[in-house]
């Protein structure tokens, strides 16, 4: 792993025990924390969402894609933050995977404009990464912060136009 060493308590014996380097990374959070703390900030956007589809309506098709292209990128701007801080700490693969998510979140919006059809591939594969970086990055205390204003911003979008696409 790459917060912990490997450490004997005595040189003696053979048994290994796991300890926390120093300087490594603390969060009040656990993986389950995580995936919590974000779920809940997305339900609360999904249901921000759906009452907002409910009381204003159908917009025009330009309206509704600047306001998930808006809500992108504010998230977009949110996971840059989250790529250079996994970049500083050289953790590749978690940088890799929040620059996916932000790959996601641009396709989302050109999607929902060239091909409506397959705007919710972009959706589930913008959720999908968001989903895996709450469940394996190793984030600190405002990175959870992070992850929960994505939820947010992406559970009001999928609310939305959920809401809307029932409402036929």
């Amino acid at each position: 792993m790459a917060f912990y060493g490997i450490t004997t308590d005595r040189p003696d014996t053979k048994v290994n025990r796991i300890t926390p380097r120093s300087g490594a990374l603390q969060s009040g959070f656990t993986a389950g924390g995580r995936l919590g703390f974000m779920i809940g900030a997305g339900t609360i956007g999904l249901m921000s969402g759906s009452a907002l589809a409910v009381a204003i309506g159908r917009l025009d098709a330009l309206i509704a894609i600047v306001g998930v292209t808006l809500a992108c990128v504010v998230a977009a701007a949110l996971s840059g933050a989250t790529v250079s801080e996994h970049a500083k700490r050289n953790e590749i693969a978690s940088a890799a995977l929040a620059a996916m998510h932000v790959m996601a979140l641009i396709a989302w919006p050109v999607a929902l404009y060239a091909a409506p059809i397959y705007a919710g591939y972009a959706a589930y594969a913008a959720i999908g990464t968001l989903l895996l970086m709450a469940a394996g990055a190793h984030l600190t205390d405002g990175g959870v912060t992070r992850l929960s204003a994505h939820s947010l911003l992406l559970g009001a979008a999928l609310g939305y136009q959920g809401v809307l696409a029932l409402m036929g």
